[in-house]
């Protein structure tokens, strides 16, 4: 055996990784993962609201509601559904072609002063 095959066998197969996600950060999803996951070892209660991850009951008129519109399959445009947009609008006061960066979660922690 030559010593190239070795030292592939010991050190596991060559990859060849594209140098425009070298060095790229964690995910936004992992890194909320993994603050998940630290906030629970350390006593924390946490709710994981991604889909299918509510520890919620589902209510019964979202469940009807979901049934009667199931043939929606597309996706929805990105600024979201108009009529939403303006029943929201009608009910907070606010606009439907704001312009405001989205809102921003608490991680549970005192602000810093």
């Amino acid at each position: 055996m030559g010593t190239n095959k070795t030292n592939r066998r010991n050190r596991g197969p060559h990859v060849h990784l594209n140098l425009n996600v070298r060095g790229m950060g964690v995910s936004a999803t992992m890194g909320i993962n993994e603050r998940c996951a630290e906030l629970r070892e350390e006593g924390h209660q946490v709710f994981k609201l991604g889909l299918g991850q509510s520890p919620f009951p589902v209510p019964r008129c979202v469940v009807e509601e979901l049934r009667a519109n199931a043939w929606r399959k597309d996706y929805l445009p990105v600024r979201g559904l108009r009529e939403l947009r303006e029943a929201v609008a009608t009910i907070t006061g606010g606009s439907t072609t704001s312009t405001a960066p989205p809102p921003t979660f608490s991680s549970g922690r005192a602000p810093r002063s």
